[in-house]
């Protein structure tokens, strides 16, 4: 297949190995998308911006209402995603693969006809999903669920994240 150089070869990947984006969940494409980018790296503001790069997408910070945390934009096939500036570094984490994740829906529409895109409340639950799969890796997660008691302050601890990520 070559080099996963960009996005859309990314999810061309990801269509040749499931047959369609919806036959993989969301935390196999993080987990994918994991392997391919990060490798043994720890998952950070640094090597998401990183992995964004591979992708071939844009990074920036810019000012945004308080209530908005990131969007993407796709502009003459250049594909560039933006966190809210003074965002804190966790919500940076969350922004950047949440957005990526939202980009690929636009790819896997292209790349595959018959697939039917998510709705925009499903897109961004998926959004959510995979970036919370991307950052907080599954049997590492799970074991330390178990030995806390499935303790979500005792998790907030090990895993610097929301409440409601940790949930998720």
């Amino acid at each position: 297949m070559g080099s996963l150089s960009d996005l859309n070869t990314f999810c061309l990947y990801m269509v040749h190995k499931y047959g369609r984006p919806d036959l993989a969940s969301e935390e196999q494409k993080a987990e994918e998308f994991r392997q391919i980018y990060f490798g043994q790296l720890p998952v950070n503001k640094r090597s998401l911006g990183a992995a964004a790069h591979a992708c071939g997408l844009n990074v920036d910070a810019r000012p945004m209402p308080h209530n908005v945390r990131g969007y993407h934009e796709m502009v003459d096939g250049r594909m560039s995603l933006y966190y809210r500036e003074d965002d804190c570094k966790r919500g940076i984490e969350n922004t950047i693969p949440h957005e990526i994740r939202e980009m690929m829906e636009h790819v896997f529409v292209d790349l595959c006809p018959e697939y039917r895109p998510l709705r925009t409340s499903a897109l961004h639950l998926a959004a959510n999903r995979f970036a919370t799969a991307l950052l907080l890796p599954r049997d590492e997660f799970r074991s330390q669920a178990y030995r806390t008691g499935f303790d979500l302050i005792a998790l907030g601890k090990l895993y610097p994240r929301s409440y409601s990520q940790l949930l998720l």
